[in-house]
């Protein structure tokens, strides 16, 4: 088959697309059939509109990670410097002194003691405990006898007349009855409440120098970091209450005490005080029975009382319906309340003849106190819960391993009752 010329160049004709517009037709003569192709740009558009709609997507949603990431950063810094920032630090950190750096806190803590490094009482405290704000620190074990006159050489060191604080911040010995204890009066313990805000050191006081490097600070000698914070009552005029924290580690030369007032709330869970009822009572031959459902009684009466302590001393005080159930309040006085009149007191803390103290007379408790009203609620010191053999109401309370424990009374049940306990607060 042959073509002629014309049907030649027909078929060789190259058509040229006009780039301006958008929809055009292309007919094409192959043979003797016509093909018609339309060639549109509407999906080439389409393909644009979509990148376009996807890039505006994409940065607005890193837009929004970025503001996102700010608004996190904002937040963190915020819960940083809010919660304390640096000073905020963990029970295994070097302890530095308050409003003080690390670098100048070791500075100050270098100047004690370097007259003669052997005199060095590091680790030399091997017990201690809280009762209520009351320190005991003692070179040996603390037992029922060691608080005596007679015993000054076991509780601290060698010619130490007592034991006393040191403020490193002020250069200040604290050698003041209210911040020291008064062995020659029978007093064994700080009361720390009594202590201005501030950093104390605990070292052996003796009766002349106070230059910082002829100071040997004590720190307890335990494997463990130990963190200890107890409240005080609110101060009579200002009702302001004092934080006290005893603090000690590895990281650290020397055991902290850090006094600081923190208004008048105490933190949820914590009272001034708590008060129950009477759970053992003796019978009058030598030995205590559980006085039981009894005991349980009259528990709107512990409430009224409780009302009439708390209004009076600006206070908080909880009531409780058993021993066992007093022990797990976190407070710093104790009060059983007596229906026979007893009063009593641990020989720990006073030896005020307004309150007659009953020891146990033999067994392996012997000298502790023979209530458990008593015993029980002084805690570590008293050993409480420890479950010894033939120790009335030693087994009603877990094992106490806690060394913060409660200023115990049993005050007995009269018309005065309420001012009994408040001369007590």
């Amino acid at each position: 088959m042959f073509f002629n010329r014309k049907e030649k160049e027909a078929s060789k004709k190259e058509t040229i697309l006009d780039e301006n517009n958008p929809d055009q037709t292309i007919k094409t003569n192959a043979g003797e059939s016509t093909v018609n192709i339309k060639i549109s740009s509407t999906s080439n558009d389409s393909v644009k509109k979509e990148k376009k709609a996807s890039g505006i997507i994409v940065k607005t949603i890193s837009s929004l990670l970025a503001l996102s990431c700010v608004g996190f950063s904002i937040y963190c810094i915020y819960s940083f410097f809010s919660n304390g920032g640096l000073a905020k630090s963990t029970d295994d950190s070097f302890i530095c002194l308050t409003n003080t750096s690390y670098s100048n806190s070791k500075k100050i803590y270098n100047t004690f003691g370097t007259s003669d490094t052997s005199m060095s009482n590091k680790e030399k405290i091997k017990d201690y405990a809280l009762i209520g704000t009351k320190l005991f620190v003692s070179e040996s074990k603390i037992t029922s006898d060691l608080l005596s006159i007679d015993n000054i050489s076991y509780i601290t060191a060698d010619k130490a007349t007592d034991i006393s604080l040191y403020n490193p911040l002020e250069d200040a010995t604290h050698n003041s009855p209210l911040w020291m204890t008064n062995f020659a009066n029978g007093s064994f313990y700080i009361d720390l409440s009594y202590c201005p805000e501030g950093d104390y050191l605990i070292y052996p006081y003796y009766s002349a120098g106070s230059d910082p490097s002829t100071i040997y600070p004590y720190s307890i000698s335990s494997e463990n970091s130990i963190t200890e914070t107890v409240y005080s009552l609110p101060d009579e005029e200002t009702r302001q209450r004092k934080k006290i924290t005893i603090r000690d580690n590895d990281a650290s030369p020397y055991t902290v005490i850090n006094v600081t007032s923190i208004g008048n709330q105490l933190p949820t869970g914590y009272y001034d005080a708590v008060i129950f009822n009477q759970e053992f009572l003796d019978n009058g031959s030598g030995s205590l029975f559980d006085n039981g459902e009894d005991s349980l009684a009259n528990l709107e009466t512990l409430n009224t009382i409780s009302e009439s302590l708390e209004k009076s001393m600006k206070g908080s005080v909880g009531v409780a319906s058993s021993i066992k159930q007093a022990s797990t309040f976190h407070c710093q006085y104790s009060i059983a309340i007596s229906p026979n009149l007893t009063s009593t007191f641990t020989s720990f803390l006073t030896n005020s003849s307004h309150f007659s103290q009953k020891v146990l007379e033999d067994g392996q408790l012997k000298g502790y106190d023979y209530y458990p009203e008593i015993r029980e609620m002084t805690g570590y010191l008293d050993r409480a819960g420890q479950g010894y053999k033939n120790v009335t109401g030693n087994e009603i309370i877990p094992s106490v391993y806690s060394r913060t424990g409660k200023e115990s009374y049993l005050v007995g049940n009269s018309d005065s009752l309420i001012n009994d306990i408040l001369a007590i607060i």
